[in-house]
């Protein structure tokens, strides 16, 4: 297991607070002293794991939509992308949706990780979607970008049915 699987997994299972560099380590099958070479700690551990989950989002998403046309057909792949993810990579959305909200370092990067997929998101569709602009926040984070934003409410809604 890679030491991203492992990430996922462990924190996903024990919560930023209860996983431990140990058992990160033992999940991925490698010495303490290898994952303690490359990461210091398990902050650093989660930035490079919620890093790592966000690249393959914005990788399948850009395989898939960036070279069409139709922003009907890219929207709606672009909505596919995203829930085949979710469904095949639960833990890491249980681990990434569990740390949005909050004011400490690793959530506020996150959060601003997440608002920088959303404008990349935005760029691929040609700007705005229909109906205007997320409405302006104080502070415009990923989170707050993703409750307000117009296509995700679509989104939100659809769901919901």
């Amino acid at each position: 297991k890679s030491i991203f699987e492992a990430g996922v997994t462990v924190f996903a299972k024990y919560g930023y607070k209860g996983a431990l560099m140990d058992t990160i380590a033992e999940e991925a099958g490698v010495a303490k002293g290898t994952l303690y070479y490359h990461f210091k700690s398990k902050e650093e551990i989660f930035d490079f794991t919620m890093e790592e989950g966000i690249r393959e989002i914005v990788d399948g998403v850009r395989s898939e939509a960036e070279g069409m046309d139709n922003i009907i057909a890219k929207l709606t792949t672009i909505c596919r992308v995203q829930l085949e993810m979710m469904k095949s990579k639960a833990d890491f959305f249980r681990v990434l949706f569990s740390q949005l909200m909050g004011l400490e370092d690793r959530q506020r990067s996150l959060s601003l990780r997440l608002r920088d997929y959303i404008l990349y998101l935005q760029g691929i569709i040609g700007g705005h979607p229909p109906g205007g602009a997320a409405r302006p926040q104080r502070r415009p984070d990923g989170v707050q970008l993703l409750r307000h934003h117009p296509l995700f409410r679509r989104v939100r809604s659809a769901a919901r049915r």
